[in-house]
């Protein structure tokens, strides 16, 4: 993630990416790519991430959640 953009952009050029990888023909598992996102986010999101890990429910969470948290969470950091 760069250091100008916003969680919205980011998953979106994640999705864009995970898109262009899988139409080349090579799958890409979601657990895979949700590990990959959590592993690139900025340290001031590492708070948040420590705290999804410890759910109890975390290996459910999907990339659309995954969105939505983060969004919330950008949102009160600003």
């Amino acid at each position: 993630m760069n250091k100008d953009e916003n969680i919205a952009t980011y998953f979106l050029r994640i999705d864009q990416i995970v898109n262009a990888i899988e139409a080349l023909g090579e799958p890409m598992e979601s657990k895979v790519v949700f590990q990959k996102v959590l592993r690139s986010l900025p340290m001031r999101f590492d708070a948040k991430v420590l705290v999804l890990e410890e759910r109890e429910d975390f290996e459910k969470l999907g990339m659309d959640e995954l969105h939505g948290i983060f969004t919330a969470n950008e949102m009160r950091i600003e």
